[in-house]
């Protein structure tokens, strides 16, 4: 499929002053599913790799201070396909040490410390008898099982008041399914990107990667839309998330007198066109 996704956002300076300095703006995921274009950039910005296979935009920012406003945007070009990974069984004993001391921590919304979440999570390993592949799946099951899917919740709640409240939106379903994994030294990482619904329509959507050792890749599990091991087209990721809980999709790193403040706005996918129905 190839699909248009346009970008725009401003940074407005509500008191003190900002110095020289550069925005960060975080576009697309790198993902066997996905391949990016960038096609038009507002102002012209040069493109990095930012860690976790993320790409973003550094903007250079003049000096502004309280009332002014920054515009940028940005049109890009996606090319996405239908994937189903077809996950042999393997053991936990696969897993290199340095990849589960850096994607099975602790951290906001992944309370992997949590007795209750301990006590779930080490139950299903001990029913997958050292099958990684079961344990997934026993993993999955639980988190649909104990959720009732909200949409649009206001706040994020992490996977503890996600399980204790038995309801969440696609956040706190990831968010448990990453916790319980973790817990069972399976790395796993957030993602956050956009689900196409129709030609036009969409929504912003987060969704879960677990580390495969036998692909030496990460493999996307959506709980919350039932995908196990696959990814469909419609999806378009713009960053993953396991070294920190959550990535602001905007920041910058400038210089900032006292007193300073400042917002970008929350959304900033303007408008999301299908424009090719691929032949595969």
């Amino acid at each position: 499929m190839k699909i248009q996704v346009e970008l725009a956002n401003t940074l407005t300076i509500q008191s003190g002053v900002l110095q020289t300095g550069y925005l960060i703006w975080s576009l697309y995921g790198e993902s066997p599913h996905q391949s990016v274009k960038v096609l038009q950039q507002v102002p012209p910005f040069s493109i990095r790799e930012m860690g976790e296979k993320n790409f973003g935009g550094y903007i250079k920012l003049p000096t502004l201070k309280a009332g002014d406003e920054f515009h940028f945007q940005a049109t890009l070009l996606f090319s996405t396909k239908t994937i189903k990974f077809p996950i042999l069984n393997f053991k936990f004993e696969q897993y290199h040490p340095t990849l589960i001391a850096q994607y099975c921590r602790a951290a906001k919304f992944w309370e992997k410390n949590d007795p209750e979440l301990i006590e779930i999570a080490h139950k299903l390993r001990t029913q997958s008898k050292n099958d990684v592949l079961k344990c997934l799946r026993l993993t999955f099951d639980f988190v649909q099982e104990h959720i009732k899917f909200r949409e649009n919740l206001d706040h994020r709640l992490g996977a503890r008041i996600a399980l204790k409240q038995g309801k969440g939106d696609c956040d706190e379903f990831s968010d448990l399914f990453i916790t319980l994994c973790r817990i069972n030294q399976i790395p796993a990482r957030r993602v956050l990107g956009i689900i196409l619904i129709s030609d036009t329509k969409f929504n912003l959507h987060a969704w879960a990667e677990i580390f495969i050792p036998i692909y030496k890749q990460w493999v996307p599990f959506d709980v919350a839309l039932g995908e196990f091991a696959s990814i469909k087209w419609n999806y378009l990721l713009r960053a993953h998330s396991g070294l920190q809980n959550e990535i602001p999709l905007v920041r910058f790193k400038s210089k900032v007198g006292k007193n300073f403040r400042a917002k970008f706005e929350d959304n900033d996918v303007l408008q999301i066109s299908l424009l090719k129905i691929s032949e595969n």
